[in-house]
């Protein structure tokens, strides 16, 4: 759908700074879906100012050219990263995983909470939380981008249930063609914190009919028996970011079935944050650590 560059701002006010500049292509310009769904793309990220989260600073169109300039992250994508820990056959440290998750759900947090104006929020859903965009840069920053296939529900769109995203991170809600939610973000990023964890997905298959059996059959993986040290309430955080979602009694029907006592996924991501707080060191969370992981992988 789109190419990205790096690029070189020479005049303005960011003269001298290194920005990313995404341009739709040109197959795609023409056509008024994508064309929408770029240019919501650029208004969510204007919209968005937060540490973790990729900034947008312009975006426009030029002799039918559409563009979006942004934040340049100096690294890589979380998905290179772990491609590069499985051909080493290095696991990704505990705490580091925990830290990258914890960031990534700030970021949700901040996205999700987002109002307009008059108060009322946007109801944002990024609907793509993957490895492949959340970026990691080699002083440790980390930000999640790609807001293209983001839902607004204040815009009344009428793709809320249309299947956007990866296989293997899809929440059970979107593949059942049910409406989307912040759950279906945390569902998301508890998928890609058991990757980090396990340098396995947390629902791998075949195909796609394979991997939707197992994510819509009700019983999360356990990182642990892939990695014995992690520790009980890390596990349990993985499994209800990864459970079925919670709702209330008047919209259950569609769900499938629960055991007694099984828990629910977070509500929200502050509450998938505050769970995953106390299970890392707090050394972890200074971006020199980070940075000195990424630079032993890649060098």
């Amino acid at each position: 759908m789109a190419e990205v560059f790096k690029a070189d701002v020479i005049s303005g006010v960011r003269a001298g700074q290194t920005v990313a500049i995404k341009r739709l292509l040109p197959e795609f310009a023409c056509d008024p879906i994508y064309v929408a769904r770029f240019v919501a793309e650029a208004d969510i990220g204007k919209a968005l100012h937060h540490p973790n989260i990729a900034e947008v600073f312009e975006a426009g169109s030029v002799e039918n050219t559409h563009f979006i300039a942004m934040e340049y992250v100096d690294g890589g994508t979380l998905s290179q990263l772990l491609r590069v820990c499985a051909e080493k056959n290095v696991l990704m440290p505990i705490d580091i995983a925990v830290h990258i998750a914890k960031a990534v759900a700030k970021a949700l947090q901040h996205a999700h909470s987002l109002c307009a104006p008059s108060g009322a929020p946007y109801g944002i859903v990024h609907r793509d939380v993957t490895p492949s965009n959340i970026f990691v840069s080699y002083q440790g920053e980390l930000k999640l981008g790609d807001f293209g296939a983001a839902h607004i529900k204040a815009l009344d769109s009428e793709d809320e249930n249309v299947l956007v995203g990866k296989p293997p991170y899809l929440a059970p809600e979107q593949i059942r063609g049910q409406p989307v939610s912040a759950q279906t973000d945390i569902f998301a990023l508890g998928a890609v914190l058991f990757e980090m964890l396990t340098n396995q997905l947390a629902f791998p298959g075949e195909t796609n009919a394979q991997i939707f059996k197992k994510i819509t059959s009700g019983n999360p993986p356990r990182p642990s028996k892939l990695r014995p040290e992690i520790c009980p309430k890390l596990d349990h955080a993985v499994r209800r970011a990864l459970a079925e979602p919670t709702t209330d009694s008047k919209s259950t029907a569609w769900y499938r079935p629960r055991r007694s006592g099984s828990a629910t996924r977070f509500a929200t991501a502050t509450a998938f944050l505050e769970a995953l707080a106390p299970l890392s060191e707090p050394l972890a969370d200074n971006p020199e650590v980070l940075s000195r992981f990424v630079r032993r992988m890649v060098k």
